[in-house]
């Protein structure tokens, strides 16, 4: 009997050890799964900055850059919905990117953007990853200022009498090889304007090479007052016209 007895305690033991180990095993899995859906409930946002300003670092004492992007594309991405708008405003924003000229040479380079300050948990990437820059040895030069209006900017029965600029001289600076091209410095009649009466404003400068192409570089004043005076043609002019 106490045999018996002995053998049916052991056998509740073993069987009592036996489903203890089952419902560990069994609490584990549905721990572990628990943690996992919760995982899989973190929500990823992201966003893209369009004309985000792109910081070029040069000597800009020696050096004279342009052919560049001023602005790039920045996707953002975090799982930190605040600190993702906190980067998409303006006012808030900690990142910036960054063009880094320093070890570049003289002609083009090919110069990849960084993206510096980020904080963490957000991840951004530039797109496009790089820019293109000229660089070349910095040069001024003086120049004159010349107006212009184009022929198809005068209505039809009349004629240009006169134009002039408040400004005749400008400093122009630029690459070496830019300044050799300039001929001179065209203060332009804007695009949208007719005249068949006198006009006078203020107009944008602009380097041009002999052949009229618009050159980069930089002009100081970078506008000028333009007038120009334009005349009726005598009606015996426009019968020969037509």
């Amino acid at each position: 009997m106490f045999k018996r007895f002995f053998t049916k305690r052991l056998w509740l033991t073993l069987v009592s050890i036996f489903f203890a180990i089952l419902l560990f095993l069994t609490a584990n899995s549905v721990n572990y799964g628990s943690r996992n859906q919760t995982t899989g409930l973190l929500q990823t946002y992201n966003h893209t900055l369009e004309n985000v300003p792109i910081d070029i670092k040069y000597d800009s004492n020696k050096y004279f850059i342009s052919g560049y992007s001023y602005d790039t594309e920045v996707y953002l991405t975090s799982t930190n919905r605040v600190k993702l708008d906190s980067e998409i405003n303006n006012d808030t924003r900690h990142f910036k990117v960054v063009a880094d000229l320093s070890n570049a040479k003289e002609g083009t380079n090919k110069v990849p953007l960084e993206i510096k300050d980020l904080p963490s948990g957000v991840s951004a990437e530039a797109s496009p990853t790089t820019i293109n820059v000229t660089v070349g040895k910095k040069k001024t030069k003086t120049f004159k200022v010349v107006g212009k209006v184009s022929d198809n900017q005068i209505a039809d029965g009349y004629k240009l009498k006169k134009i002039s600029t408040s400004a005749s001289e400008v400093e122009v600076t630029s690459d070496e090889s830019t300044i050799d091209q300039i001929d001179h410095v065209a203060a332009v009649l804007p695009e949208n304007q007719v005249l068949s009466k006198n006009y006078s404003g203020s107009v944008t400068l602009q380097a041009v090479s002999e052949n009229g192409k618009i050159l980069p570089s930089i002009i100081e004043p970078t506008k000028t007052d333009l007038e120009v005076e334009v005349e009726e043609l005598s009606k015996k002019y426009q019968l020969l016209l037509s």
